[in-house]
């Protein structure tokens, strides 16, 4: 068994981990067989655990369950997400049409079908907590949890981490839950005499539109000088002391205009309010605006793996983050996290 495990959500190079060595490699060396699994981070392939006892059985429920729990829970945006089954009942993939593309352009040259598992996962095997390049995977109370080592000293309890290196990443006993994807199509591939059936008829309806076009650009002419002069006048009656010698190019500009003023501090308040999961309750905003523009949000968190998990995807999400005050009060977590724009 040989492991290809990519340790940045970039994919540009890998550890090729054999029984008997760990060698870091670029993409363009890699080579994969029957017998290869991959791994790549979890913000790539997200694992997803479903209760062990539940009764639901029709993958399809299943499925819109996950995704109603994400768009719940998260600031992932739950419409663009794909739910894979791997080789646990009760364990899931989710991932991103964006990640996916991803995966199937790196992988398209091996032309094969892909044993894929997520680090979260494969180092769930260890039957330990994991302490790997800077980050903790914690597996407790039927939770996996991937944190960075900095979001990991945030928890009051912290649980003890079994730390290894490169050169120990090899299982002999594979247990880790994979799901198969195929690098070979990205879409549905279309049969050769349905896609010639089909770009004849693009090209009839494309020569018939234009012929349609080129009989009525007479006729029309009339009409589109109507419709400049009305224009004209409605955007004199809107803007009456302005002469504008090309209304077209005005009218773009105060479009432009109105796009920059909407990107203001308020909506980024507004988005970074929408982005917090119901989990979790906001109790207090407040806004300076100076030269560096900053909005401090006090969150009321149920437990410390909620507050490490929202700071780690704030985080993730391109959002500078700092912690200005933490407090326990009744049993419950609250947080001050400034925000810089």
């Amino acid at each position: 068994m040989k492991y290809i495990f990519f340790t940045d959500p970039s994919l540009s190079e890998f550890l090729n981990v054999t029984k008997n060595s760990t060698k870091l490699q670029k993409i363009q060396d890699l080579t994969v067989t029957d017998k290869t699994v991959i791994i790549v981070p979890n913000e790539i392939l997200n694992l997803v655990e479903i209760d062990s006892n539940t009764k639901m059985v029709n993958k399809d429920n299943i499925e819109a369950m996950i995704l109603n729990q994400i768009a719940s829970n998260s600031i992932t945006n739950a419409s663009n997400l794909k739910v894979l089954s791997t080789t646990k009942k009760n364990q899931y993939y989710v991932i991103s049409l964006d990640n996916l593309k991803k995966l199937k352009s790196v992988f398209s040259h091996t032309e094969r079908s892909l044993n894929i598992a997520s680090d979260l996962t494969y180092f769930s095997a260890f039957k330990s907590n994991i302490f790997f390049n800077d980050l903790c995977y914690l597996y407790e109370n039927k939770k996996s949890v991937k944190l960075k080592y900095s979001s990991y000293k945030l928890l009051e309890n912290q649980s003890k981490l079994k730390e290894i290196d490169e050169d120990e990443l090899y299982l002999n006993d594979n247990d880790v839950s994979m799901t198969t994807l195929n690098s070979l199509n990205l879409i549905e591939s279309i049969s050769s005499k349905k896609f010639y059936k089909y770009l004849y008829v693009l090209l009839g309806v494309f020569v018939l539109v234009n012929l349609v076009g080129l009989l009525n650009i007479y006729h029309n002419q009339n009409q589109i000088e109507s419709m400049d002069q009305t224009i004209k006048e409605i955007y004199e009656d809107i803007y009456p002391g302005e002469n504008s010698p090309d209304i077209s190019l005005d009218i773009k500009q105060k479009y432009n205009n109105i796009n920059y003023e909407k990107n203001t501090i308020l909506l980024q308040i507004q988005r970074l309010i929408s982005l917090t999961p119901t989990t979790v309750n906001i109790t207090n905003v407040e806004v300076k605006l100076n030269d560096s523009n900053t909005v401090k949000i006090i969150y009321l968190f149920q437990n410390e793996v909620d507050e490490s998990l929202f700071i780690n995807n704030m985080q993730q999400a391109g959002y500078k983050t700092a912690i200005s005050n933490r407090e326990i009060i009744s049993g419950y977590i609250q947080t001050e996290i400034n925000y810089e724009f």
